[in-house]
């Protein structure tokens, strides 16, 4: 999958098919209790080397509000998820479901404004499923959006429908990471039936952890 698409993109790719099939929304998460996540099936993996004081986090008003609901219903992470001078590779991961070529991961993210002199990078897609999209990939320094701006990922790369769990990946060194939030994430699918073929994923995972700060300009 190498297609983040603009909302307008997205919108002429749910409409596209409007004749033949219905777009509905099968899956979707607000953030309202980020502690509460992993009860409800997601998986937090962290990667970061070393493993720094944060993880995944309950959206922090001091830096952003959410782009939808109640002000600190985000999820969000930063910097502190590596030490100084290591890599952050963190990963939040959805419930286990039914996959398919055509659904569409759509999120909201963002940066806070002083993230223009970071690098931030987000990707979503399978995890451990072939390639993921990125939202600035290369850590482009003020590459991140700085104010809430959605994103649409097409599943394209499945052998068939596929129990697994898509997610998000936040990941770069931490010397030029900030703080970003996601929100209101949702998967969209036409609604037709699916060509039958088996498949699974099976993942470990690790708890939430930590409150949240912004990285400032000195």
């Amino acid at each position: 999958m190498n297609k983040i698409k603009s909302t307008l993109a997205a919108a002429v790719l749910l409409t596209a098919g409007a004749a033949q099939a219905e777009a509905a929304v099968i899956f979707s998460e607000g953030f309202e209790d980020v502690a509460g996540l992993t009860a409800n099936g997601w998986q937090v993996i962290d990667e970061s080397a070393p493993i720094g004081s944060q993880q995944w986090f309950q959206g922090n008003i001091g830096v952003f509000t959410a782009q939808a609901g109640p002000d600190d219903s985000y999820v969000a992470a930063n910097f502190l998820a590596s030490q100084p001078g290591g890599f952050v590779d963190l990963y939040l991961l959805a419930p286990e479901m039914e996959l398919r070529n055509g659904d569409v991961i759509s999120f909201w993210t963002r940066t806070d404004q002083g993230g223009v002199d970071f690098g931030d990078s987000l990707w979503t897609g399978i995890w451990n499923f072939g390639p993921l999209d990125g939202v600035n990939p290369g850590n482009d320094i003020g590459g991140f959006p700085a104010d809430w701006t959605q994103f649409n990922s097409v599943i394209d790369n499945l052998p068939g429908p596929l129990v697994a769990r898509f997610g998000f990946r936040y990941s770069g060194p931490a010397d030029i990471l900030n703080y970003i939030g996601i929100d209101s994430v949702s998967l969209i699918r036409e609604d037709r039936p699916p060509v039958p073929e088996p498949g699974s994923l099976l993942l470990l995972g690790l708890g939430l952890a930590g409150l949240g700060l912004a990285r400032r300009r000195g």
